[in-house]
């Protein structure tokens, strides 16, 4: 290490919504600053990084709520992650400065699913910065007696994103413990359990160290003392009984205990950081492999509907070969190809039978989507090229309604494309073979060539088709192999405790349970393909993959002479419209009624406005307003008197 990155010790911190991250990184850095309680009641202010709020009973024994600073990071919603996005705090620390990654909380209820994944995209994107990462710190409560679906699927998650090398550089944290005298047997017993069940099925040791005269990777730690600080800089007396100072002590051993595991000892060898570059490769293959998918699959379709046409047309030539006048006709080589049509933005399309066009190519039938119901179509969470979502219920072709108001059809006939393909035949004639046509030469020679030509053609797809699923099994080699976890066997798990909950709410929401339902079928789906393909990876006795070889694979479909171009334009196009789409933030998902349109121009944008907030709102998309109501407010030209009508308004709202 050299340079800016050896100043830096770089921690990840995770943990489930509730576990008091942001809380724990004001209280580490507290801890790492002073050796005593006394010492930080010395100093007019105590280090905050990240606004806190919390609740205190003081001497008199009543309950306060203490809200220390304000930033638009966090979010004080209860049941909401407190973190809204990934952020470093940095603090000094001797010659070095300590970086710890807070993340927001698993299990988020803005919008569950579909949320805790941005959220760990969000995570990597940030990491992919960096060069090293010293500590993936979990923290968990003492209590645990069962790992929560939640924390088995932050754990997965995290583990199907990293190089299987980042494994020794996961400790755990252990909040609140004071009361378990700064132990966990329970939580540690959960854990001994669950990385024994990861040890198992996927070959890897997560080490979980934490007995007397082992290099330990479990530390414990309480909040309590940053907590009398804050409440006593906020002039609130909660006293100061030895319970917070034997608190401050045992917290501030865990810190430097952590740092020496980290650092290294006189009886230990530093911690070797993990090379982020590791990771960030593996996500970068593992994100091309994601994107080639559908392109693939596209071209595993093509290439065998090619088959079919030329055995198709082989029998038919060989049926007409003594009628001469038919066989003229029949001495060519049908060729199917794929025309897509780029779509500007993502567009909401119907395959119902009502809506499909079926067309014979070559003596291949194909089906044409050709309703376009909604385009384009930027709803939010929408699975691409799966139909059936249920999130499409909220597109506005389908306004909220089971039946789409453009075709009438099913909401769950539908799917979100970024573009489209149909099916051309075109007519390849070898050139021998055309003159000896033309000159009325023997035909007897022209048909054996033109056979032994479609024979070739034959062949060389077939060759190209084995290549590209060789490929596909390289990839699913790949995944397994070089992620911790190449799939996240705790989602189904977790899906299972999203669809529990809601069932079990006083209003269940059937839509959001269909999509839960239709999440984990797709999960299994996954699953099931990448066994497929890992099963074909080991017949066809594929060794370690490494992502430049993933790279040079994908290099060799592009040049494949039937099928490469296309591949490499499907992918192109795929990629280009994904990129397009992360530009948008939203669809505006529904309309309300007609409201009463004002002669005023800014009070009918400001009513239209206020339509579109409330729609979000009640879809749920709680920080999508928020943003929108920031951008209206804080517009350049927006003239004082509706900027003071907004501001009255959205502060007279209950928000969720």
């Amino acid at each position: 290490m050299s340079g800016e990155e050896d100043k830096f010790i770089n921690i990840l911190l995770l943990g489930e919504t509730g576990t008091g991250k942001s809380t724990f990184i004001n209280s580490f850095a507290n801890y790492m600053q002073h050796a005593t309680l006394e010492d930080a009641e010395n100093l007019p202010k105590c280090l905050c990084l990240i606004p806190t709020k919390f609740s205190v009973l003081t001497e008199n024994g009543d309950a306060i709520t203490i809200n220390f600073q304000r930033d638009d990071n966090e979010d004080e919603t209860f049941g909401n992650s407190s973190t809204q996005a990934t952020k470093a705090y940095v603090f000094p620390f001797g010659a070095k400065m300590i970086r710890i990654i807070d993340t927001p909380g698993i299990n988020d209820s803005r919008g569950a699913v579909t949320k805790d994944k941005e959220n760990f995209e969000n995570i990597l994107e940030y990491i992919g910065q960096l060069k090293y990462l010293h500590a993936v710190c979990f923290l968990l409560k003492p209590d645990v007696t069962v790992l929560t679906d939640a924390f088995k699927y932050c754990m997965g998650e995290l583990l199907s994103r990293l190089d299987r090398s980042a494994a020794d550089n996961i400790v755990f944290f252990f909040s609140r413990t004071r009361s378990s005298e700064y132990k966990a047997p329970e939580s540690i017993g959960c854990l001994k359990r669950f990385l024994n069940e990861i040890t198992k099925s996927k070959g890897v040791t997560i080490p979980l160290r934490f007995k007397v005269n082992e290099r330990n990777n479990c530390f414990y730690f309480d909040n309590e003392g940053f907590n009398y600080l804050v409440a006593r800089e906020q002039g609130v007396h909660v006293g100061q009984p030895a319970k917070l100072k034997e608190s401050w002590e045992n917290s501030y051993k865990s810190c430097w205990a952590f740092i020496d595991y980290i650092l290294g000892t006189k009886e230990y060898a530093p911690l070797p950081p993990h090379n982020v570059l590791d990771t960030v490769s593996i996500n970068r293959a593992r994100l091309l492999i994601f994107e080639l998918a559908k392109p693939l699959a596209d071209i595993i379709e093509l290439v065998q509907d090619n088959v079919n046409a030329l055995k198709n047309h082989k029998k038919s030539i060989v049926d007409v070969q003594n009628n001469a006048v038919q066989l003229k006709r029949k001495l060519y080589l049908p060729v199917i190809e794929l025309q897509e049509s780029p779509l500007q933005q993502p567009a909401t399309i119907c395959t119902s039978a009502k809506c499909t066009e079926v067309y014979t190519i070559a003596g291949v039938q194909k089906n044409h989507f050709k309703q376009v119901c909604h385009s384009p179509c930027f709803l939010p969470g929408v699975l691409k090229e799966f139909i059936g979502d249920p999130v499409l219920f909220a597109c506005e072709a389908m306004g909220w309604s089971t039946n789409c108001r453009k075709c009438g059809c099913n909401f769950l006939n539908h799917t979100h494309v970024y573009y489209e393909t149909r099916a051309e035949e075109s007519r390849l004639l070898d050139r021998s073979v055309e003159a000896q046509l033309e000159s009325n030469e023997d035909l007897n020679k022209a048909y054996t060539e033109c056979v032994l030509e479609l024979e070739k053609r034959l062949e060389d797809l077939q060759k190209e088709q084995k290549t590209i699923s060789t490929a596909m099994a390289m990839f699913a080699h790949f995944l397994q192999n070089n992620s911790i976890c190449p799939i996240n066997d705790s989602y189904e798990a977790y899906l299972d405790s999203l669809i529990k909950r809601e069932k079990s709410a006083v209003n269940p929401e059937k839509d959001l349970l269909d999509r839960y339902e239709s999440l984990k079928e797709e999960h299994i789906k996954q699953k099931r393909h990448l066994d497929v393909a890992a099963e074909l990876a080991k017949k066809q006795n594929i060794k370690h993959v490494t992502p430049d070889q993933i790279l040079a694979a994908f290099k060799d479909l592009k040049e494949l002479p039937l099928t490469g171009k296309k591949i490499d334009s499907l992918h192109r196009l795929f990629v280009e419209r994904k990129q397009s789409e992360m530009l948008k933030n939203m669809e505006y998902v529904h309309s309300l009624p007609p409201q009463p349109r004002n002669e005023d121009k800014g009070n009918d944008e400001l009513e239209q406005m206020q339509a579109v907030i409330l729609n979000l709102l009640s879809s749920n998309y709680q920080q999508a307003a928020n943003a929108l109501y920031k951008e209206f407010v804080e517009k350049k030209e927006q003239p004082p008197n509706m900027v003071k009508k907004m501001t009255d308004w959205f502060s007279n709202l209950s928000l969720p």
